[in-house]
């Protein structure tokens, strides 16, 4: 399938490394206080005991929680800021910077919009039981990084765009050089921080949640997208850990990664084979985004199970934009996952 490079959104995965948001269809009324008794002499008959409903679990609350950081912050602008830094280093060297003698000048990609709805959503978190100071620094952080991303992206946007390094000699370049490289580091830093903490608390959720499904056979559409789901992300997270040698992707245990694709591989026919009369709304989409993600699985773990090298032109994307086009890349995975989490994302 080929598409323009998406925006990343669960989480969804960025090139440093979408990730899912919960469907809250689990939520349920917290118990009504008791009422106090009315004095015996006025009192009318007793009704019938109605059951309260069940407190929502704490795992989703905090999964409801780090939504907003999920779908505000990372997954608008991860995947476009560490696009705009592989855009960056493509044409300047990191340690030198700009010299003026350079081939080609691409500069840089600038974010999309402001980070207000990053910010307004760590305000609005804060907000929100149970406490978790944790999380919520390391959104603050992230939000903040942002906020000093932005303006530094459209500065140097500017001076790119009207070729302005053509008449002062790469002087503002070699300036805005080691603001960029630390916007960009710091960056990085919140972004790994902030995905620690959605990535824990989406996994927690997402067992607890596996757990309850699987033990109701009316909401058996629900486990099966569920699952497939987890069982996308732990081959994604195994394949992120693929390294390149020789040209050619090495996993520390291939037998590890090649049944967790088989299991992804049965979990998918599974999910095919199950036709609801009573589908929700995106159902359809999303199973034909999860075969992508399986065909694009499969290939990478050919070449990790065959020892097929990389050409030299597909070498020269891995880490860049352009990987998702490499067939049997981790790139390419990356962006199915991500169209998935999409997917996902709009199921319900």
């Amino acid at each position: 399938m080929k598409r323009a490079i998406a925006t990343t959104v669960l989480l969804l995965l960025t090139a440093g490394c979408c990730i899912p948001l919960p469907f809250g269809d689990d939520e349920a009324t917290p118990p009504v206080a008791p009422v106090a008794p009315v004095p015996a002499a006025a009192a009318a008959p007793t009704p019938e005991p109605v059951a309260s409903e069940p407190a929502v679990p704490v795992s989703e609350l905090e999964a409801h929680k780090v939504a907003e950081y999920s779908r505000h912050c990372i997954n608008r602008f991860s995947e476009r800021a560490f696009s705009s830094r592989g855009r960056y280093l493509q044409w300047v060297d990191e340690e030198t910077g700009p010299t003026g003698r350079e081939r080609h000048v691409y500069g840089v990609y600038t974010l999309n919009g402001s980070a207000t709805p990053c910010r307004e959503a760590v305000e609005r978190a804060a907000g929100m039981q149970p406490p978790m100071p944790a999380a919520e620094a390391a959104a603050t952080a992230y939000a903040s990084a942002v906020e000093t991303l932005i303006p530094l992206l459209q500065r140097a946007d500017r001076y790119y765009e009207r070729e302005t390094y053509r008449d002062d000699d790469m002087a503002q370049a070699r300036e805005m050089h080691p603001q960029l490289m630390g916007a960009f580091r710091a960056f990085a830093d919140a972004d790994r921080a902030l995905r620690a903490q959605v990535e824990g608390v989406q996994d927690r959720a997402r067992e607890e949640r596996l757990a309850r499904l699987a033990s109701d056979p009316a909401r058996r559409t629900e486990f099966l997208i569920e699952r497939t789901v987890a069982q996308a992300l732990t081959v994604v997270r195994m394949g992120e850990a693929l390294r390149i040698e020789d040209r050619r992707y090495v996993a520390d245990d291939p037998a590890a990664f090649i049944a967790a694709v088989e299991t992804l591989r049965a979990g998918v026919d599974e999910l095919e084979g199950h036709h609801p009369s009573d589908a929700p709304s995106g159902f359809g989409r999303f199973r034909g985004e999860v075969e992508e993600v399986l065909e694009a699985a499969l290939a990478l773990m050919r070449r990790v199970r065959d020892e097929e090298p990389l050409s030299r032109s597909d070498l020269s994307r891995v880490g860049t934009s352009g990987e998702w086009m490499t067939d049997g890349s981790f790139g390419k995975l990356r962006d199915e996952y991500n169209e998935m989490i999409s997917a996902y994302n709009s199921v319900y």
